[in-house]
């Protein structure tokens, strides 16, 4: 995909430099700087609203958290607190099965290392 997307911005390049000149591949070269993201700040972001919400999940989830489990949800992002109390509502209109195996899955994907 990225080498598609560097041919693409070749070509372009290359045709703003026939029709415009220098300045304009140099206009270009600044619009593509800008637009590329080389710190790649929308993976990480996508990857940090994922941990946070598996984290929601979780605090909504245990019915009776340990000591160490009420710390860490003490100090747990004002975000992940947000998401969980929606999340304890629906959760709670469901029966006590459905919430036991959704525990059980959840902490099946931490140890399996997928969460």
């Amino acid at each position: 995909m990225a080498e598609l997307m560097r041919l693409r911005a070749f070509a372009v390049r290359q045709a703003l430099i026939y029709l415009g000149g220098l300045p304009a591949a140099k206009a270009y070269d600044w619009l593509s700087a800008y637009c590329s993201d080389p710190n790649q700040r929308l993976p990480q972001a996508i990857a940090r609203a994922t941990d946070q919400t598996w984290q929601a999940l979780a605090m909504a989830l245990d019915d009776q958290p340990s000591l160490g489990e009420r710390l860490k949800n003490k100090f747990a992002p004002g975000v992940v607190k947000g998401m969980a109390v929606p999340l304890r509502v629906l959760i709670a209109e469901r029966d006590a099965e459905f919430r036991r195996r959704c525990r059980d899955e959840l902490t099946r994907l931490r140890l399996d290392g997928t969460v």
